[in-house]
């Protein structure tokens, strides 16, 4: 609303929450969004049209299935326990996705939901004793929380993945992500178009082509863990 009443040409949104938060605005003003996971799902865009309500922009697109698929041809895991935010729709999307390709691959999935930053570690008490996994979702109350969240599944011996951008470099086993890199040029493109003239229903939202998978070794030693060569042969990196 702010923006708006300062006269923005654009309004930018990083994130599901704060792009949810303008659709439900609906404001006179275009609105580029950037790291969503699936815009189609979450009703942010048309699918047919590629172009929402005076919104358009670029997906974080690094699917979580493939991730699941290294992760098992890494571990040979047969449970794993997702550990997402109740209030993001992109973490609650993860987590269903995951439940589902467990089911087909017969992996026990157990979801722990949290609601606040300072509920990621007495919800994860709750872990089974025996998880071979845990993958933490998309939040936005997770970054202050991460360290811990490593080191109590180091404690377990329990290894860790995610999409969050860097964790494989603070200890998780494997990260899959999107190259923000890539994301913000392709933002500055479609924002050029518009402040030139451009109508939005003819930008519909784009896809980066850069997704990172990066494997820690270091991890993979601790936990007695051999990653498939397979597996390493696609790695964008590898921390040692």
């Amino acid at each position: 609303r702010k923006a708006v009443a300062l006269g923005a040409e654009l309004i930018i949104t990083y994130g599901s929450s704060a792009t949810l938060a303008a659709k439900a605005e609906v404001p006179p003003v275009p609105v580029l969004f950037v790291d969503i996971y699936d815009p189609v799902k979450l009703g942010l865009v048309d699918a047919d049209t590629g172009v929402g309500r005076n919104m358009t922009g670029v997906q974080g697109d690094a699917p979580v299935q493939a991730l699941l698929k290294y992760f098992l041809e890494a571990t040979s895991a047969g449970s794993l326990v997702v550990l997402y935010d109740t209030n993001s729709p992109d973490g609650q999307l993860q987590k269903a996705i995951l439940e589902q390709s467990g089911r087909r691959r017969g992996v026990t999935v157990t979801s722990l939901g949290v609601e606040g930053s300072s509920d990621h570690l007495p919800k994860l008490a709750e872990t089974p004793a025996d998880v071979d996994g845990l993958f933490l979702a998309n939040s936005d109350h997770i970054g202050s929380q991460v360290e811990e969240i490593l080191d109590f599944a180091s404690e377990r011996g329990v290894p860790v993945i995610t999409q969050r951008p860097g964790v494989a470099d603070l200890g998780a086993l494997m990260t899959l992500e999107s190259s923000a890199e890539e994301q913000g040029l392709k933002l500055a493109e479609i924002a050029a178009k518009l402040l030139s003239g451009a109508s939005i229903m003819d930008i519909p939202f784009r896809k980066p082509h850069q997704v990172s998978l990066v494997v820690n070794l270091k991890t993979a030693k601790t936990l007695g863990l051999k990653v498939p060569f397979s597996t390493l042969s696609v790695a964008s990196r590898v921390v040692r």
